[in-house]
């Protein structure tokens, strides 16, 4: 199923993943639409949902509707396949020539995105990555990603330092060059996107993020419990640790 009401082309194509975000899609549709009421960005909205089941997309359809949003597009995949693969997906469907994506879970103000965006534009490398570097974390999170760092300095040679921030922002070039194939389906694909930076000699920027507490559902990543941040760290070392066999 899609939604599309896409006019003018963009000058940015933001993706968002949602997965039974049904409260805080709305949240984030608003802050879009405040958003660009200041902003002489043209910007593309892509979601893209991984099967919700708790009214999700009717939440999108409506907000746009109430909202008279354009340049939005609306994606439900029709199997579950993982947070990697639906980012892929909302790439491949992008139109601008500089692509994003952040989270649906409003943990991550999309005002970010925004900044990134400046902050790329201004860069004058041939290729720019433009990443949250997140503050003000509590410890154990903060100690979970220098974990991380380490573990990935190690085993693949490669210093990528907090992953899993948002944004993301790259260039159409770099998708179509570096990204198209190999990208996992997981939440491996943060490490993967700067993997392919760094290999790719590609200029890595980082912009101050704060990251809020959810208003409302619970995390479905790494995020939130000790527990799914053990889950994380489990998956991501076995992503890198398949990288390091092919490094």
């Amino acid at each position: 199923m899609s939604i599309k009401t896409p006019t003018s082309e963009p000058d940015l194509s933001l993706v968002i993943p949602c997965f039974n975000e049904c409260e805080n899609v709305v949240l984030v549709l608003e802050r879009f639409a405040e958003l660009c009421e200041d902003s002489p960005v043209n910007v593309e909205l892509i979601f893209v949902d991984g099967g919700s089941s708790d009214g999700t997309l009717d939440a999108l359809k409506q907000k746009i509707s109430e909202l008279a949003l354009l340049n939005v597009i609306v994606e439900q995949m029709q199997t579950k396949r993982g947070y990697g693969y639906d980012i892929m997906h909302g790439v491949g469907l992008a139109r601008a020539p500089v692509i994003a994506w952040t989270h649906a879970d409003m943990q991550t103000d999309l005002k970010d995105v925004f900044i990134g965006f400046d902050a790329y534009t201004a860069s004058k490398h041939p290729e720019t990555i433009i990443k949250g570097h997140r503050q003000n974390r509590p410890l154990l999170d903060t100690a979970f990603t220098f974990g991380m760092q380490i573990v990935t300095l190690l085993l693949i040679k490669t210093n990528l330092n907090d992953i899993n921030a948002q944004p993301k922002i790259f260039s159409r070039k770099f998708y179509e060059n570096h990204l198209l194939s190999g990208a996992p389906d997981d939440f491996s694909l943060d490490l993967f996107l700067l993997y392919r930076a760094q290999k790719a000699g590609a200029k890595i920027l980082t912009i101050p993020v704060v990251f809020a507490d959810r208003k409302h559902g619970e995390a479905k990543g790494g995020g939130g419990s000790f527990q799914n941040k053990i889950k994380l760290v489990k998956r991501t070392f076995k992503y890198i640790w398949n990288l390091n066999r092919n490094v």
